[in-house]
């Protein structure tokens, strides 16, 4: 109890000291905003509720105060900034984090912290278009970490050309050009893929002699990896080696399976007026499709 008595005396004397314009330290802010949370009794969640859009507990309306604070302060607010939007994200406040973009867009441009933050609050709401309009100069700017990166190669969707050669591009400058991090493997993974899908076997080739080591096919404590695209663990391994020992049959028939999971990933969606489709009726479908083939191949 005395324990609880002397964080709440402390949090409500550096609250009021930020309220006066003076500076915590970057290891000080985050304490801060987790305590702000802790005595707001704050859920986490993967995403907040809507209508806590306009009505957030208490714990996030705390944050926010903080924000008010850092933003109309004397000092720089770079990094400042990003720790608080990181933590109402971490709670699944993403809509919070979005409006505040919104009010405050030259601010969150000029700050590659809070950019990111904001990128990957659009990418948890599903603004796929606004999260690649954001993300695509990030080769423009200085202090961009892989993980922003792979929010953006997840924005990147569909089977066209132009998004794979895309994804290739972004996955090779970031794996070339980034200070290697718990996305790596990741990247590494979807820049294989990307290659495969165009046909470039001799970049796929490449990848795997590079990066050999990230094709261990398993995820390691500390690396992130989405967890629906798993299978890429195992695909890519068998694509490479097969490529590698010319192994055609092997391969053709790994990229026809890849090819697939692609397309399926793109007909199984939900939302509030669609209706939620039965992959196995399109499992069967794509059999019938490969009998009919086979019949008309030979008569």
């Amino acid at each position: 109890m005395q324990s609880a008595n002397l964080e709440e005396s402390a949090y409500e004397k550096a609250f009021e000291l930020l309220r006066q314009g003076s500076r915590p330290t970057l290891g000080a802010l985050p304490i801060l905003a987790s305590h702000a949370l802790k005595r707001g009794k704050t859920v986490k969640r993967a995403l907040q509720p809507y209508w806590r859009t306009w009505l957030p507990d208490r714990g996030a309306r705390d944050l926010r105060n903080l924000q008010k604070m850092v933003d109309v302060a004397a000092w720089p607010k770079e990094r400042y900034r990003a720790i608080l939007l990181k933590q109402l994200s971490d709670v699944g406040y993403a809509r919070l984090v979005a409006r505040y973009w919104k009010k405050n867009k030259a601010a969150v441009a000029s700050d590659v912290d809070a950019w990111a933050e904001t990128t990957r609050a659009l990418v948890v709401l599903k603004r796929k278009r606004e999260a690649r309009t954001l993300l695509r100069t990030w080769r423009e700017r200085s202090g961009v970490g892989m993980w922003a990166v792979a929010n953006y190669v997840n924005c990147l969707t569909g089977m066209r050309s132009q998004p794979l050669e895309e994804m290739r591009s972004a996955c090779h400058d970031a794996l070339a050009g980034l200070p290697h991090d718990h996305c790596a493997k990741y990247l590494v993974h979807r820049q294989a893929e990307a290659c495969a899908l165009l046909g470039d076997e001799q970049g796929l080739l490449e990848t795997w002699k590079q990066y050999r080591t990230y094709f261990d096919g398993k995820v390691e404590k500390g690396e992130w990896f989405e967890a629906r695209r798993r299978y890429l663990l195992a695909d890519m391994v068998i694509l490479a080696r097969s490529l590698q020992e010319n192994n055609r049959k092997m391969y053709g028939k790994t990229l026809r399976s890849l090819r697939w999971k692609r397309f399926a990933e793109g007909l199984h969606f939900t939302g509030s007026s669609r209706v939620k489709l039965n992959m196995r009726w399109w499992w069967v479908i794509w059999v019938l499709f490969l009998l009919l083939r086979l019949l008309l191949q030979n008569p």
